[in-house]
């Protein structure tokens, strides 16, 4: 199991499942918010912004099987 979808992660064998984060999303909600602060003075604290990160399901996981 991977994180962040690096690219040789469906290279390997087998491919590994991996959590993909929306980078550019991030980047465009992380610039909005800093120029939103500078143009109304915010001095708040710190706040949580949340997005959606995707699975990408691969080879390296799969259904479990019951033993016999």
């Amino acid at each position: 199991m991977g994180f962040d979808d690096i690219e040789a992660a469906s290279y390997l064998i087998p491919r590994l499942t991996t959590i993909r984060q929306p980078l550019r999303e991030m980047g465009e909600l992380a610039t909005q918010e800093l120029l939103q602060r500078i143009s109304n003075g915010n001095r708040k604290g710190p706040h949580s912004i949340s997005v959606q990160p995707q699975l990408v399901i691969r080879e390296s996981t799969g259904p479990v099987v019951p033993q016999q």
